[in-house]
């Protein structure tokens, strides 16, 4: 495989030195790793800006045409200046995406790109790894010391979220089939059955709808964190990992640039942020170099500013370093590396 060098001698445009603020004084004391301040990078912030570009090119002759009187026909001009308002929507709900999201990313307190240099900055790619656009685990305390577990109900909520809309756009359609009489539903009993059909495709999307979404949280992980016995451990599906407090070296933020290969070799592309537990492997082989492990605890492919908040108080609890590895010079080596890596064969994004 093709390796491409160390980023971190180019993160020095994101380092702060000296640290001035009373802040980072205060956390490098107390942890004794010197801490800088930088931004996550939001590579797909600028598809919002591409589809409110798009969205007006596509406006501008439908203008055109409803200013100049070239169309005459009422229902036909009725019918544009709709298409017109629809592409104006979405343009203004893009737009206003990409300028919150902007807005929500400011700049957080992380580990200086000199501790644990050695530390993977590739993201870890599990085998059949989903990533969710939602948040979808809490971190909280317990008896015994603290959880970071998937968050109860998520799964439908979310579900039932998208079996809304999906309800709404049966509505619409019900609306034009029984609606003013067009080509296809002028006759009564073809009209019913256009009905039936939309309803039973809605009940059946509805229910896969749910049986994915029952069927992907089965896969996530929770982290238990017990200070009687000063372990970690990591449950799974079928899988549950106990690692010692004392070996836990960071909290990783890793940029994933993923692609996903289907069945016919159709490969998809989208954007995810890992969160990583990172600890130093207790019996590594014979080598002077230090053995890590990695575990994904969380993978999110919505607002990555969404994970700083649970990073940084999962970092906290267990008073090791936060490693941001996904700062927009970090996607830019992703990019790279992504582009010599094969497709993933499992897996996806929901």
């Amino acid at each position: 495989m093709h390796c491409l060098p160390d980023p971190s001698p180019n993160l020095q445009k994101f380092r702060e030195l000296p640290i001035q603020t009373p802040s980072q004084r205060a956390m490098t004391a107390r942890r004794g790793w010197p801490v800088v301040e930088s931004r996550l990078g939001l590579p797909f912030a600028v598809w919002g800006a591409v589809y409110s570009i798009l969205c007006i090119l596509v406006m501008i002759p439908l203008v055109v045409l409803l200013q100049a009187d070239i169309v005459d026909d009422i229902p036909t001009r009725i019918s544009l200046t709709a298409l017109g308002g629809f592409f104006l929507l979405i343009a203004l709900l893009a737009g206003s995406a990409t300028i919150w999201n902007w807005m929500k990313n400011p700049p957080f307190l992380h580990a200086d790109p000199s501790v644990l240099p050695d530390v993977p900055r590739e993201p870890l790619l599990s085998s059949g790894q989903l990533s969710f656009s939602i948040i979808t685990h809490q971190l909280e305390l317990t008896a015994t010391g603290f959880r970071l577990s998937p968050i109860p109900g998520f799964i439908r909520r979310a579900a039932w979220f998208l079996s809304f809309w999906i309800t709404v756009m049966l509505a619409i359609v019900i609306t034009i089939i029984w609606g003013p009489p067009i080509e296809f539903s002028t006759s009564v009993p073809l009209r019913i059955g256009f009905t039936g059909f939309s309803v039973l495709v809605t009940l059946m999307m509805i229910g896969l709808i749910h049986w994915m979404w029952d069927r992907a949280a089965s896969g996530l992980a929770t982290l238990i964190f017990d200070a009687t016995s000063n372990t970690c451990r990591i449950d799974r599906e079928q899988e549950s990992i106990t690692i010692p407090a004392s070996d836990v070296a960071a909290i990783q933020l890793c940029a994933a640039r993923r692609r996903t290969a289907d069945r016919d070799g159709e490969v998809t592309l989208y954007f995810a942020v890992e969160l990583n537990l990172v600890w130093q492997d207790s019996d590594p082989p014979t080598s002077a170099a230090t053995t890590w492990e990695r575990a994904t605890l969380m993978n999110h492919n919505g607002p990555a500013y969404q994970l700083v908040p649970i990073a940084t108080k999962l970092a906290d609890q267990l008073q090791v370093p936060l490693l941001n590895h996904a700062t927009p010079e970090h996607w830019k080596w992703e990019r790279q590396r992504s582009k010599t890596r094969p497709a993933e064969t499992g897996g996806g994004h929901m």
